[in-house]
């Protein structure tokens, strides 16, 4: 198999131990990212978002009920 094919057609999975996001780690990450600085000027926004509310599910990460969105203001 060519080298592109195999890039094409390899699979890389990310399992976690189902030990929930508690919501002392929830607030601890939301303060930490509150804070963050970009030499930019941009303003991240983070939001944590469990994964039944809003049917979200991913290929290449299992056994995950919370997940962390950003994006850049």
């Amino acid at each position: 198999m060519k080298m592109l094919d195999q890039i094409k057609h390899r699979k890389s999975v990310r399992s976690y131990n189902g030990m929930p996001f508690s919501q002392e780690d929830k607030e601890r990450f939301m303060l930490y990212a509150a804070e963050l600085f970009n030499p930019y000027g941009l303003t991240p926004q983070f939001r944590i978002l469990d994964a039944g509310k809003y049917g979200l599910s991913s290929r290449v990460i299992t056994g995950a009920d919370t997940f962390i969105a950003g994006k850049i203001k």
